[in-house]
């Protein structure tokens, strides 16, 4: 396991969790209920998606053993659970889940722009490693995580400044320990930006110390 995964793991299980948790179920992926397979477009809830603030804002382990990928995310998307700051400091959010899929939605700005007065790729790959990471995250069962491995990006044309587009990310595999995504970055005339793939570690969360 690598370094930064170790760390990662670590902080996750030293931030404050709820009391109790819930076994996985046995029968893994295919456990999945018909209403998490739905297709789910979530607006903002009442409170609205709300950014964590300091690591001990950022969804619990023990939130991420009790819930699957996908309740996650839909908690994430009406405010039930914290969205990762990045989100905001880069201008995106989701829009659309569903089980093994996801769209972000985002608009570039002048503050992400290279030396060029281009936006910078930097920028379009965060948005698609996102929807991919988190497409994986909506097919997994509760008590998992995913970190990306290997990530390719294959630019088409630059986003304009003060342009929205829309990430969409999909599982191509989903198996025990790996995960392969797509993604593409497009605008809502069907314009094509870049794709993307990915590969991808899927980790089982350590049973809690309670």
């Amino acid at each position: 396991m690598s370094l930064w995964l170790r760390i990662h793991l670590t902080t996750l299980t030293s931030l404050k969790t709820k009391a109790g948790s819930s076994a996985h179920s046995k029968k893994g992926y295919s456990a999945m209920s018909a209403k998490q397979q739905a297709s789910t477009r979530l607006s903002a809830g009442s409170s609205g998606p709300r950014a964590a603030k300091s690591l001990d804002d950022l969804i619990a382990a023990g939130t991420w053993r009790q819930n699957s990928g996908l309740e996650i995310i839909e908690g994430m998307m009406c405010g039930k659970f914290t969205h990762p700051p990045i989100s905001g400091v880069l201008g995106f959010h989701l829009v659309e889940a569903e089980f093994g899929r996801v769209t972000f939605e985002g608009r570039s700005d002048f503050s992400f722009c290279n030396p060029m007065g281009t936006v910078h790729g930097g920028w379009y790959t965060t948005l698609l490693d996102s929807a991919m990471a988190c497409a994986v995250i909506a097919a997994l069962p509760k008590g998992r995580l995913f970190t990306t491995l290997e990530l390719k990006v294959n630019f088409v044309k630059s986003v304009p400044i003060g342009h929205t587009v829309l990430a969409k990310g999909r599982t191509v595999h989903v198996g025990r320990t790996t995960a392969v995504a797509e993604a593409s970055l497009h605008d809502a005339e069907e314009r094509l930006y870049c794709t993307s793939s990915s590969t991808g570690l899927i980790v089982k969360l350590p049973e809690s110390a309670d």
